[in-house]
């Protein structure tokens, strides 16, 4: 862990998430600053630098496994037309994969508004209802 990676305080418990999903080793929340309805982080719950390409072999295949999981589950869960994948780093120092459901319009790069109080449980509640993890 490293002690200055919100990722890693979130993984502590030190900082809230609505988290969506979580096994030993991974961790999916819902990003506070969404650009679309559900968009969902998927955490190593181990720190890893940004540059998904020095993750040990066996990480990055299961985190890759984990994200399409959970991505299959947004997608249902949200009745989204699909879900976009963005890999870059450049925000946070931890290896995270960005899913962000798209309903039909563009998909912007930059981070939104921050959420209402309370919409990321409710979206939360109903990617659970039909969770299929």
């Amino acid at each position: 862990m490293a002690d200055d990676c919100i990722f890693c305080k979130i993984v502590k418990g030190e900082v809230d998430a609505v988290k969506i999903w979580e096994d030993d080793e991974f961790l999916a929340i819902l990003d506070l600053f969404p650009t679309t309805k559900g968009k969902t982080l998927i955490l190593t719950k181990k720190h890893y630098d940004s540059n998904l390409f020095d993750v040990p072999e066996d990480v990055y295949q299961r985190l890759w496994s984990v994200s399409r999981k959970v991505a299959k589950n947004l997608e249902k869960g949200l009745d989204a037309d699909r879900i976009a994948v963005i890999v870059e780093g450049l925000e946070v120092n931890h290896v995270h994969i960005k899913l962000h459901p798209l309903y039909g319009g563009p998909l912007s790069m930059a981070p939104g508004p921050k959420a209402k109080a309370g919409e990321l449980e409710r979206i939360a509640e109903k990617i659970k209802e039909k969770n299929m993890l």
